[in-house]
């Protein structure tokens, strides 16, 4: 290994090992919402669900079928589900009776979107969790337990459905997929974060935004 060689190590482990206990000052993650009963409250039109959206952005009080597909959005994300189509599609199943026949093939046919008007509303979800995620602010500190999703890496190779299982001083030892392998990945945290800040400028570059 040389001076320029990032400070990192991949090991190939055949099992998972049990989630440690969260040290003492790390966050605990919030409890999943419970699934809803009755029908999602699809709207009728693109128009109303960017209005339902951009009211939460404001203010307004999150619902509990919004606050589950938010919470099915981001299960598929931290699984490796990054691609819209393979995320849509996932969601969907997931949300199984809480959609009818005619929620899932609802069009606005006036502003068609990809998806119809629950492909939208899905897109609007993971949006929602950037927006959340940014207020929350990218300096908060790494904890075990911290599902990071996908991350990519400075070869531009990616590990899925990472999550940090062990962190002494600044060494972060996270365990991830690559391909059908589960891998441990042992780092100092400041390539934890530069790993993070490329998966979101890949992200946004995918989409043609601002990272």
């Amino acid at each position: 290994m040389t001076d320029l060689d990032p400070p990192i190590t991949f090991r190939v482990i055949p099992l998972r090992p049990a989630t440690p206990r969260p040290q003492p000052g790390a966050t605990t993650p919030p409890e999943p919402p419970k699934r809803p009963a009755g029908p999602y409250p699809l709207p009728a039109t693109t128009a109303d669900a960017l209005h339902a959206w951009a009211a939460l952005r404001s203010g307004a009080t999150l619902d509990p079928h919004r606050a589950y597909l938010m919470h099915l959005v981001a299960q598929a994300i931290e699984g490796g589900l990054i691609y819209s189509v393979q995320l849509r599609a996932h969601v969907l199943h997931a949300l199984g009776a809480l959609l009818s026949d005619e929620q899932r093939g609802r069009t606005d046919h006036g502003h068609r979107t990809e998806g119809g008007i629950i492909g939208l509303e899905i897109h609007l979800a993971r949006e929602q969790l950037r927006f959340d995620a940014q207020q929350r602010g990218r300096g908060a500190p790494l904890h075990v337990g911290q599902r990071l999703g996908t991350l990519i890496w400075h070869d531009l190779k990616r590990t899925l459905a990472c999550e940090i299982t062990h962190i002494s001083g600044a060494q972060v030892t996270l365990t991830g997929r690559r391909g059908r392998r589960e891998v441990s990945v042992t780092a100092d945290a400041q390539y934890i974060k530069d790993a993070r800040a490329r998966t979101r400028d890949h992200a946004a570059a995918r989409r043609g935004t601002p990272s």
